[in-house]
């Protein structure tokens, strides 16, 4: 991302879970937090955007209908419905027996099936084609700095994609700053040590991941705006999905990629810390440890369901999960009473926040109450929470208690929220702590390519992955790398012993000759096309004490030097020490 969000000091802070405990917070802060919540939940976005406040089938207008709600007098009494216990394993599916990163990061690239690629063979295959078609461009001029740049090896791509991941790791203004040696205190050797900075451009500038022959014009029906990092974005939603398996408890909730365009698929969210104007992402997360189990982009306005674009987005999301007894947690952009009732019916539970404009929902949702009050209603397993705070809170949920809980804050006091509260605070930061994870060591950079950025962005959200499946895996060393150790040793292993080669520019030096000119057999010949070479022995003033400057006609095509016949010829092959410039 291009802003770099200011890093954590601790990685306690990010691994623990959310950073937001309840006992942080004493009453009225507890209920400032929560008005934070709801209000940046509101979010400006579309008008096809809005969670089911104004469509809805005729079918489901039938069903729901605000005389069905059942007003719950006494808030203290126990109204939860009866929850069905949940049916799947969890945690990770196969983890390595040994500890290296690698080994967690190359699991995300092998094939997803048995008919699929590897990712890594598929990257490096798209980036020598369109490395291919750049040189066959008119516009590629002759000395272009790709022409020297040849043909990529998986080696060389490893090592361009852990030196960009490095970035991460040190910060710089920008990218050309991790190759300076203008400023002895900006001087990072490991950067020079790989790539040379025109190598490293150039490898950027090739990098592609999609076969431009497959991309349909943009006028065309069957156009995907998503071409250029659809086949990465399908791998790697399949290959979270086949390394973890996720808990009871999970989160939907959007994302953005910082990165400003002007495109179709950039769209308006207001949120804190992130540029208003960005793609934006919805991530399917778990609600403990926030690993990301799918991921997908609003591209463009499109056309949708009757039921709105976020019930479409939490039903694409949730498609795989049903009949799990997940329990989902989502924020007021996302929730209705069509997707609290139709998930219950797919066997998933679901709690979230609410706008006070949702159909469907009880009168009193509307209502101004005391300050700590709150009003109950149920229709079936559904039930309709409104709970004063500094302004009103307005919850459904089909599995949570609206019972009233006491807890702590940080100074000892006791204070009394709804259960249903309590449990959506514990339970709804699971994106934001992926988010958190992920953008800590982000190795995005500012580029015109929009793909990129996002190709970068899935490649940083499958190393949070990585160091996930690491750190739950039963069978790894008792000792516990933290995420930037981590990160470090998974971008040592991928630039392995990669080094590109040492070309020092113009002609070799006379260490380099010294060997050949001394035991060879030489013969002096003439320049072709009457050019001129400089007499190195001259110009070195080995035989007059005094740097000259000579043409001559006559060189050694062995040697490839300018040399004067027949003095400067004898002494350049007889003698060890020559001061050749």
């Amino acid at each position: 991302m291009t802003d770099r969000k200011r890093r954590l000091k601790d990685d306690s802070d990010l691994e623990s879970g959310s950073d937001i405990q309840q006992e942080d917070f004493d009453s009225e802060d507890y209920e400032d937090w929560w008005l934070s919540c709801t209000t940046s939940s509101a979010r400006i976005s579309s008008s096809n955007s809005i969670a089911d406040t104004s469509g809805g089938s005729s079918l489901h207008n039938a069903i729901s209908d605000n005389k069905d709600w059942q007003i719950i007098n006494d808030v203290h009494e126990d109204c939860s419905p009866e929850i069905r216990l949940f049916v799947a394993d969890s945690g990770p599916v196969y983890c390595p027996n040994s500890s290296n990163p690698i080994d967690y990061f190359d699991q995300f690239f092998m094939p997803s099936d048995d008919s699929g690629v590897n990712l890594w063979h598929h990257i490096l295959a798209e980036t020598n084609k369109y490395r291919e078609m750049l040189l066959k461009q008119p516009t590629t001029y002759p000395n272009a700095v790709i022409r020297q740049l040849g043909v990529v090896t998986l080696p060389q791509l490893k090592a361009f994609i852990g030196v960009t991941m490095n970035m991460g790791l040190v910060q710089m203004p920008s990218c050309e700053s991790y190759w300076t040696k203008s400023y002895a205190n900006l001087d990072v050797p490991f950067f020079a040590s790989i790539f040379r900075a025109s190598t490293y451009r150039s490898l950027s500038r090739v990098f592609h991941v999609a076969n431009n022959d497959e991309a349909q014009p943009r006028c065309s029906l069957s156009y995907d705006p998503s071409h250029k990092f659809r086949s990465v974005l399908d791998h790697f939603n399949k290959a979270w999905k086949r390394n973890y398996n996720l808990g009871r408890t999970i989160s939907i909730d959007e994302a953005i990629v910082n990165l400003k365009s002007r495109r179709s698929s950039v769209k308006y969210t207001k949120m804190k810390e992130q540029p208003e104007w960005s793609p934006k992402e919805y991530n399917l997360c778990d609600s403990v440890t926030g690993y990301c189990y799918h991921t997908k982009y609003h591209l463009t306005s499109g056309t949708y369901s009757e039921s709105g674009h976020s019930y479409d987005v939490c039903a694409d999301l949730m498609s795989s999960l049903h009949h799990k007894n997940h329990h989902l947690y989502v924020d007021s952009h996302y929730t209705s009473v069509k997707l609290c009732e139709t998930f219950l019916e797919q066997g998933t539970y679901v709690t979230g926040t609410v706008e006070p404009n949702c159909k469907y929902l009880p009168s009193f949702m509307k209502e101004k109450l005391q300050r700590d009050e709150y009003k109950v209603a149920k229709k079936n397993e559904l039930m309709a929470i409104n709970w004063m705070a500094n302004k009103p809170v307005l919850l459904l949920s089909t599995c949570s208690s609206a019972a009233p809980v006491e807890i702590k804050n940080k100074r000892g006091r006791k204070i009394v929220i709804p259960g249903v509260v309590d449990e959506y605070s514990k339970h709804m930061e699971g994106v934001a702590l992926s988010d958190r994870l992920t953008n800590c060591y982000s190795a995005e950079r500012k580029t015109i390519k929009r793909w990129k950025e996002i190709v970068f962005h899935l490649i940083d959200r499958t190393v949070t992955n990585a160091y996930l499946l690491y750190k739950h895996n039963p069978n790894r060393s008792r000792r516990t790398m933290n995420h930037y150790e981590f990160v470090t040793k998974l971008v040592l292993q991928l630039v392995g012993e990669y080094r590109e080669p040492y070309r020092k520019a113009g002609q070799p030096s006379c260490s380099q000759l010294a060997v050949a000119r001394l035991v060879e057999r030489h013969f002096a010949e003439t320049v072709a096309d009457g050019k001129r070479k400089t007499c190195a022995v001259c110009s070195s003033g080995a035989l007059v004490g005094k740097p000259r400057t000579r043409k001559v006609r006559t060189f050694c095509p062995d040697c490839s030097v300018g040399l004067c016949v027949p003095n400067c010829f004898r002494y350049y092959h007889t003698e060890h020490c020559v001061m050749y410039n």
